[in-house]
């Protein structure tokens, strides 16, 4: 069964949505190729893994960068966490720093394309599990993006709906 984690309800509501996923616990939606689980924000997000056989992980995320364009679906490669050992996910796409807090305004010390709450902490806790993580561009988390990102949420989440769902019509064919 597949597994697809969103930090937040209302990065997932689309996606609920257009997958027909109907609510099976608290957080938790199932839909016929697996789960939809609501983990939480922060280096605490926990995931389901019992039955579980591939993990992917969806949503915002800062750029460090202005090579990355508002609106961009990135695949990620490596996750980073202050004072651990970077995780590899695969040998293309992007750098994934996870911070405890939001970085706005800030300059991490550690090298990524991308900053988010939550992507270390799913991999991490995924103990062996395969995960793919895409996060798509919501800020530059070097200005004071919050009110920025409130006011592109529901089209990003949107995007990133039709995005994952196009990923999961795949899985039907295989």
């Amino acid at each position: 069964m597949l597994l697809i984690a969103f930090a937040h309800p209302l990065e997932a509501r689309p996606t609920i949505e257009l997958l027909d996923a109907k609510p099976c616990a608290p957080h938790f939606f199932t839909f016929p190729q697996g789960f939809i689980q609501i983990t939480g924000m922060g280096v605490g997000a926990r995931t389901k893994t019992e039955g579980i056989r591939e993990i992917w992980n969806l949503g915002l995320a800062g750029a460090l960068s202005n090579e990355l364009s508002i609106g961009q679906i990135c695949p990620i490669r490596q996750v980073c966490l202050e004072e651990h050992p970077p995780l590899i996910l695969g040998t293309k796409g992007y750098t994934l720093l996870t911070s405890p807090v939001p970085l706005w305004g800030q300059r991490p010390s550690l090298s990524a394309d991308l900053v988010d709450m939550e992507g270390y902490s799913i991999v991490q806790k995924a103990q062996g599990i395969p995960c793919k993580l895409w996060k798509i561009v919501s800020d530059y988390a070097e200005t004071k993006g919050s009110a920025e990102l409130r006011k592109r949420l529901p089209d990003l989440a949107q995007k990133l709906a039709h995005f994952i769902c196009s990923l999961v019509q795949t899985i039907n064919h295989n």
